[in-house]
């Protein structure tokens, strides 16, 4: 069956038609590209490193301080292993701490120690929508002040 022919005015009708749908698709791109800026403007405000990593150790995100830390940028950290930056003798045991927030489903926090800085590292697990841990969002902060300060209030 031959399709009907289109008369001028429908054809006018359903190109206008179209030209509405575009005009809200672009301003909808326009408001989801603005408020991807105003995450990363509220990602990169912290003065901790902060990463969100596959299951597997591939960095997903990573924000400035991130990569001022590791000394490379962004767009270098995003795609690789985060296991590629962290000292081999401390591999195993971070492997060990991620498995333990994908195990128990609750943030691992702890601290640790990288020449004289002291660092308190924060592992939250990203839920799926099943509920089950699909990422884990790494945040890491310099306590070294603060561990020095509460070593002289004991002295």
């Amino acid at each position: 069956m031959d399709d009907p022919v289109k008369t001028k005015d429908e054809l006018i009708c359903e190109l206008t038609a179209l030209r509405k749908r575009v005009d809200e698709l672009e301003e909808r791109n326009t408001r989801f590209r603005e408020r991807e800026e105003a995450f990363i403007d509220l990602f990169n405000a912290t003065e901790e490193l902060a990463f969100l990593q596959e299951l597997n150790g591939t960095v997903v995100l990573a924000n400035n301080c991130t990569a001022v830390f590791y000394g490379i940028s962004r767009e270098d950290i995003v795609g690789r292993s985060i296991y590629e930056f962290i000292f081999r003798d401390k591999i195993e045991s971070a492997r060990k701490r991620i498995q333990t927030v994908i195990d128990t489903q609750k943030t691992v926090r702890f601290e640790g120690t990288l020449g004289e800085k002291v660092f308190e590292n924060s592992l939250y697990p990203v839920l799926d929508r099943s509920g089950n841990v699909c990422r884990v969002a790494v945040y890491v902060r310099d306590i070294t002040e603060r561990k020095r300060l509460e070593e002289a209030v004991r002295q």
